[in-house]
């Protein structure tokens, strides 16, 4: 078996990890693995997306669920403010939206946390397209539909087995400052660029990508001035500096949404964000440093559309592991012999690259997830 798994293995080296692709694969979401299940405060094994969710696979949300906005996942302020990258044309039952230019590979803002959840069921769902209900935005990883007190209260909770999740912010941290190489147990560092010594705060190109002076660079501290703004403003999903695992803006950029839910008071609770933001000062950079809550004393109502200060955030999202099929957050042989099972039977939870068949390629697929952890 070790000499069949290494030939398997071989052949896999060339290929390119990437995210579950959905039914038409509409958009995709690039991810890298987190392993070392157990250090860095974190059970269990899992993947998070290198880059922030951008314009572009925002919008193609939206084309997709909002042609009648009932739930407000549009912002005004994406279309009116410098930092904004989608405009929205047309009327309710027919609106259409387009990315601004310059803006596909900037991150989405102004998204709150009810939307931040919206887009992974959306994304858990398949990607499909319709009003938005149970079969598409209002359930899947996250149960929306129909318990208003607890959207309103935070107290939404990832349904057991999803594919598709916004990570804790423990996760969200293990993969900004964690790494494994780092002393013989792992280690952490200040930043989420890899580094001890504070990020330079880059500028920007006129076309919004970050100006690297150095290797160790991030948006903050509002330097990154382009369409007009003076204050800071978005960047290209990439063009900083990344952590240990791969990921990238976590130091900077846009602030991101955890799954995490803190309480000011015993009435006044909300979902935890982190990571800092383009106009970020360089003390909320620091790796146990935390933003504020998306909280009901600052938005009247769980789909309203005013609370705009705390809807200046983004999105990263997570996804379980691929070699993770009995889904117990641990890669281990019972997953191996699950997927020999499933392959066997062309099952299509074997078809791992979701193309709509279970073939060869899923399993060179599989041992690659398997021998990598996750």
């Amino acid at each position: 078996m070790s000499l069949f798994r290494a030939a398997f293995l071989t052949a896999m080296s060339a290929c390119t990890l990437g995210g579950p692709r959905a039914a038409g694969g509409e958009i995709r979401i690039e991810l890298t693995p987190v392993g070392n299940a157990g250090a860095g405060r974190v059970a269990t094994v899992f993947r998070m997306s290198v880059y922030e969710v951008t314009n572009a696979q925002y919008c193609a949300f939206l084309n997709a669920v909002a042609a009648d906005d009932v739930h407000n996942l549009y912002a005004p302020a994406m279309g009116a403010s410098a930092a904004g990258g989608i405009e929205r044309f047309g009327a309710p039952g027919s609106y259409t939206y387009k990315v601004k230019p310059s803006f596909a590979d900037k991150p989405v803002f102004y998204v709150r946390w009810n939307n931040a959840a919206r887009f992974v069921n959306w994304l858990e769902n398949g990607q499909p397209s319709g009003p938005q209900g149970p079969d598409t935005t209002e359930d899947g990883t996250y149960q929306l539909l129909g318990d208003e007190a607890a959207i309103y209260f935070n107290v939404v909770r990832r349904a057991e087995y999803s594919r598709w999740f916004l990570p804790t912010l423990e996760e969200w941290k293990k993969a900004a400052f964690f790494d494994p190489g780092r002393g013989p147990d792992g280690g952490w560092w200040k930043y989420a660029t890899r580094s001890d010594e504070l990020p330079r705060a880059s500028t920007a190109s006129p076309t919004g990508f970050l100006v690297r002076r150095s290797s160790n660079v991030a948006n903050y501290d509002g330097q990154a001035n382009w369409n007009g703004s003076t204050g800071g403003n978005v960047t290209t999903v990439g063009s900083g500096a990344a952590s240990a695992f791969g990921t990238y803006d976590q130091t900077g950029n846009a602030f991101e949404w955890t799954e995490t839910r803190v309480c000011a008071t015993e009435m006044v609770c909300g979902k935890q964000r982190a990571g800092g933001c383009f106009f970020s000062t360089p003390g909320s950079l620091l790796n146990y440093f935390t933003q504020g809550a998306d909280s009901p004393d600052r938005h009247p109502g769980p789909d309203s559309a005013d609370g705009q200060d705390f809807a200046m955030s983004g999105i990263r999202v997570a996804a379980r592991c691929e070699a993770d099929l009995d889904r117990d957050g641990l890669v281990t042989s019972d997953d191996f012999l699950t997927f020999l099972n499933l392959y066997e039977q062309i099952n299509p939870e074997a078809d791992l690259n979701a193309d709509g068949v279970v073939d060869f390629i899923d399993l060179l697929r599989f041992m690659s997830a398997f021998d990598r952890g996750c």
